[in-house]
């Protein structure tokens, strides 16, 4: 393979080329005839090639760069649908853990609100269970002191 340069440093060297040839032209112009024809000829086709094998380098260059960024293009396309696919799977299971969540939430409320309920009824027991024991000592103390129960009780 050759050298690869930058696209700018054979464009350099092409202009160079350029005007070393055209020098040359105006050197060996001056001196005319068939021979001098043939030289110049034979210099402008040198030149050519010259040119047009630099012109190749360049497109040859253009199009490995292509291919190189081609490759980066898919690999990135690669790992972007890769991202996608994870993003996706994700969201699922944001979703299940979601609405998993939620009917957590919705259980653990209602279980408040039967708490909730049940503490009170215990409370309105625990009170009626108080009112009916000062009831009933008082129905206890009541009767101890009726003279019936003296005679019998002792």
């Amino acid at each position: 393979m050759y050298r690869q340069e930058p696209f700018c440093v054979r464009f350099a060297f092409c202009e160079e080329a350029l005007g070393v040839q055209k020098a040359a032209e105006g050197a060996s112009g001056s001196g005319g005839g068939a021979e001098g024809e043939l030289w110049r000829m034979t210099q402008q086709g040198a030149a050519l090639q010259g040119y047009n094998n630099e012109l190749v380098k360049c497109i040859e260059d253009l199009c490995m760069q292509k291919e190189e960024l081609n490759k980066q293009i898919q690999q990135a396309e690669e790992e972007k649908n890769k991202l996608q696919h994870q993003i996706q799977v994700l969201n699922e299971k944001l979703e299940c853990v979601c609405e998993n969540l939620a009917q957590k939430v919705a259980s653990r409320n209602e279980l408040d609100k039967i708490l909730a309920e049940t503490e009170a009824a215990y409370m309105k027991i625990l009170d009626s269970s108080r009112t009916l024991l000062n009831v009933l000592k008082k129905e206890v103390g009541s009767l101890k002191s009726t003279p019936e129960l003296k005679s019998h009780v002792t």
